[in-house]
């Protein structure tokens, strides 16, 4: 196990009490590209968090992306933790559910067990605030007609963990989701989504908050048949323009060609749906005027 321990106050950075989220998740494969680039947005919109990803090999990635943690460290005073997939004691049978199964080592507040490649544009907490002072134990739905969460996951810390004796459920459970659900049932925390519905009052149950660059996804499709990179015009603006700024062209200097090339995918769509504008983005892909923050379709694949 490689665990970096946080720092706090390093260069000058004010720190306000303690962290309020942790982003916990699983990149394995090519997905560890995108750990870099999640860091860097997440903590743009969502300060002083803390953060912790599970990869193939720790040491291997800690190498690899030894100039890019560096410059998250010097720059933001993010020093993430850092966990190899060995530790995992039961292997479920779907590499998404890891970041259910697995406690991590840093604590928060809150935990969000998200998607490594979702661009964060937006603080994840205040959009979900009303839930937990409603008193509820977490933010998300129950997919229509299903026995499964989605997998973007906003909880109570110390309500969700720890996750007791699940062995049974890992190997029995085959879905990511449908695990989750199972786990959330056993704790007996799960309730009902109109419950959800009602305390976000006409918000997103669900929201993305970013661009969810799946690699099993196209930027723009018809999003009743599959899922899409759920970009909005307003999206697109809010990363081009950092994308475009100097401090993120610090941080490429120092990415890997594996992270940097990602981002490419994102630079170059973005800045393209704003050079063409909003009337142009809004009559290819239906979108309504104005700000579209909502993200999210609970009835797809995440």
């Amino acid at each position: 196990m490689l665990k970096f321990p946080r720092r706090r106050g390093q260069k000058g950075v004010a720190r306000q009490g303690d962290t309020e989220v942790l982003f916990f998740t699983c990149a394995t494969g090519m997905y560890e590209n995108f750990v870099i680039p999640y860091i860097y947005f997440a903590e743009i919109h969502n300060p002083h968090s803390r953060y912790e990803f599970i990869v193939e090999n720790g040491p291997a990635f800690v190498a690899t992306h030894e100039r890019a943690l560096a410059w998250l460290k010097d720059h933001m005073n993010v020093v993430p933790t850092i966990r190899d997939i060995s530790e995992v004691p039961t292997r479920p049978h779907m590499v998404n559910a890891i970041r259910f199964v697995v406690e991590p080592i840093q604590t928060a507040d809150y935990v969000y067990i998200g998607d490594v490649d979702i661009v964060l544009l937006e603080n994840v907490l205040d959009h979900h605030r009303p839930v937990f002072d409603a008193g509820l134990p977490y933010s998300n739905v129950v997919r229509p007609g299903t026995s499964r969460l989605t997998g973007l996951h906003l909880a109570e810390y110390s309500k969700h963990y720890p996750l007791g004796e699940i062995d049974d459920l890992v190997r029995s459970v085959k879905g990511d989701e449908e695990l989750l659900y199972r786990i959330t049932e056993r704790k007996g925390l799960l309730y009902d989504s109109e419950r959800l519905s009602a305390v976000l009052r006409g918000r997103s149950p669900r929201p993305v908050h970013g661009i969810h660059m799946s690699l099993n996804r196209f930027p723009f499709w018809d999003r009743d048949s599959r899922p899409d990179w759920e970009l909005t015009f307003p999206y697109a603006q809010r990363a081009a323009e950092i994308l475009e700024g100097e401090q993120f062209a610090s941080l490429l200097d120092t990415l890997h060609p594996g992270p940097r090339l990602a981002i490419a995918n994102l630079f170059f769509i973005a800045t393209g749906v704003v050079a063409g504008g909003e009337e142009s983005f809004r009559r290819y892909t239906q979108q309504a005027a104005g700000p579209t923050f909502s993200g999210g379709y609970p009835g797809q694949g995440s």
